[in-house]
This record gives structure tokens, sequence and C-alpha cells, in this order.
């Protein structure tokens, strides 16, 4: 019996690395298959409810991460139920609330978590919500309590690599932009130092995103580029790349990286509008209609997206015989769009 149940942990054991290694690398669907694994595995016993409870939330946040929000929730659900004293899961849940616009649910969530564990990350998702809203003085009062949070915990335990990556998040909220790149610097030679690359790309990713901000672009290429040294299927790099091309008006190179991290997460509502947007630059309005389309179909509120569509229908109304296509298919990283004439209005 002892020697069958070693055996049982182990082989849990070695699921959990496959999908700690497939979800750092970014190869989210192959982390859902094995996180299911793992369920199936002990689901076969009732005893292990906190750490079925525990594989539920690491599977949901490999559905948040390709934009599968309902999914992410059902399995947040199930994760709670399981166990309802998990703060991590019931935060987590109200991001994945958050994100399928169910603001008031989200915001029970938050607090209810902060309630549970007032961490540096529980107030911070609750101040991302409430900039959400439009509420800017709570978003600040929030992110200046996870601020003063995470100091404190990183004064008691010393450096670590996750706690220095949220308040680097947390300064970027703020606004305060070098001590974010410090920050992140640091939890970037923390596991440089270390035998574990656990977190290295997310890391490399944040500075380069706080590059963006203070227009730091060619900083910014070299940490995406870094990230895709080591994972050339990240599309959260790719889009960041796109966004930089963008920003110095190079859209036929931006639509080139839109379209690669589309590919790679085909259900993000914003990836398809910041590709319809440099489209609508380089004056393809029908590629950018069709763009657009696909956004609204995921997110029908999308106040920008709907903005440019009008925007779009104005000019071809005004310039009838210019900007049309006569081919009523188009083809788009190998997978195939019909044209619309009307434009579903379901957008963020």
């Amino acid at each position: 019996m002892e020697n069958s149940l070693t055996q049982f942990e182990e082989k849990i054991y070695q699921h959990i690395c496959d999908f700690d290694e497939k979800f750092n690398l970014g190869k989210h669907q192959e982390a859902i298959e094995e996180a299911t694994k793992v369920i199936e595995l002990l689901n076969e016993n009732s005893t292990y409810r906190k750490e079925i409870a525990n594989m539920y939330i690491s599977r949901a946040s490999a559905f948040a991460r390709m934009g599968k929000y309902k999914e992410a929730v059902e399995d947040y659900n199930n994760a709670i139920d399981r166990d309802s004293t998990n703060s991590e899961g019931i935060c987590y849940r109200g991001y994945g609330y958050m994100q399928l616009q169910n603001y008031e649910k989200a915001m029970k969530d938050f607090t209810d978590a902060i309630s549970m564990n007032p961490t540096g990350r529980n107030y911070m998702f609750r101040a991302n919500l409430y900039k959400e809203l439009k509420q800017y003085e709570y978003s600040f009062e929030d992110n200046l309590e996870a601020s003063s949070i995470l100091t404190h915990q990183i004064k008691k335990k010393g450096p670590n690599r996750y706690l220095l990556h949220d308040r680097g998040t947390v300064y970027r909220n703020l606004k305060q932009y070098k001590n974010a790149i410090h920050d992140f610097s640091v939890a970037i030679q923390f596991v440089r130092n270390s035998d574990n690359n656990s977190g290295l790309t997310n890391f490399l990713n944040a500075r380069g995103q706080t590059f963006i901000k203070i227009e730091l672009f060619k900083n910014a290429f070299n940490d995406f580029n870094q990230v895709l040294a080591i994972h050339p299927d990240n599309w959260y790099a790719l889009e960041k790349i796109g966004k930089i091309y963008s920003l110095l008006k190079h859209y036929k190179k931006s639509v080139e990286y839109y379209k690669k991290a589309i590919s790679l997460n085909p259900n993000l509502y914003k990836l398809y509008y910041h590709c319809a947007s440099s489209y609508y630059h380089l004056k393809e309005y029908s590629l950018s209609l069709e763009l657009l389309s696909s956004c609204l179909s995921i997110r029908s509120d999308f106040t920008k997206a709907s903005m440019l569509v009008d925007k779009i229908l104005l000019l071809q109304k005004e310039q009838p015989n210019q900007h049309q296509q006569k081919n009523q298919h188009y083809y788009f990283n190998n997978h195939q769009f019909e044209s619309v004439e009307h434009i579903s209005m379901n957008i963020d």
C-alpha cells in the first residue's frame, strides 16, 4: 500500500512539474492538459480536496492566460467549492469576473479576498478594477496599500522574485517607473543567479512593458526578444513588439507581430483591435473591419473598436469606390474569415 501511494504521489508530482514547465513557457494549452491529468487522478481520492482545489486554480490560470475567462471562472468555482478558505482562488475568480465585465461579482470577490488575506496582490487586483471603473482615487489608495504591504513583506522575508514582481507592477500602476524597473531588474537577476528559471519570461515582459511606458523602445525590444529567445510562441512579447512598431508608425511590421500573437491567443479581443488599428493606418479598411468584427464578437462593449468601425464606415460612405475589396473571403494566418456587410457592435 505504501509503495502504491509513493508511486501515485510521484506520478502526480511529475504532472505538476510538467504543468509548471509548460505554463512558464507560455504553452498554456499543454499546461491545461497536464493540470487535467492531475485533477482526474486526485479526484479518485476524496482526501485530496485542498490539493484538487489548488490544481483547479492552476488550470484556471492557464485558461485565463488564453483569454478563456468563462472556463477560468468555472475552475475557480470548482476550487472554492472544495476549499472555501482559499483567498487566492476567490481573488483570481474576481479577475475572471472582471474580464467578463461582471464588475459587481468581481468587486465582491476582491473585497472578500482582502478581508480573508490582505495581501499586496489582492489590493493590486482591486485597484485594477477601480481603474477599470474610472474610480481613480480608490485605485490609487489600493495601489498605495499594496505597495506598503509588499515593501513590508520584502523587508521581513528578504528578496523574493514574486514579491518584487508584484511591487514592480504596483509601482508601474502608480507611474513610479524608475522604481518599477528596479524591482523587475532585481527579480530578473535573482532568477539568473539561481538554478530555477521560474518567472523569468514574465519578469522580462513586465520590464519591457515598463520601458514602453517611458518610450525606451530599444530597451523594450531587448527584453521582449530575450523572451522570444526562450519561448518563440510567447504571444505577450509578440504583441508588445507589435505595439512598439505601431508607436513608431511602422504599421506593416506591427501587423506582422499582431497576427502572430492572434494565432497564438485567438480569444483576446484587444489583439484584434490593435491589428485592426494598424490596418486602418495602412488604409486597408476592409481588413480592419474584419478584425474589428472579430474583436466585437468577443467583447461587445469595447468603445474604441466601435468608434473605429463607425469611422471606417463613414470613410467608405464618403469614398464608395475606394478601399473596397471585391473578394468576399479573406485569409489570415491560415484561418478563414468571411467579410461582413453589417458589423456586429459587440466590443470592449
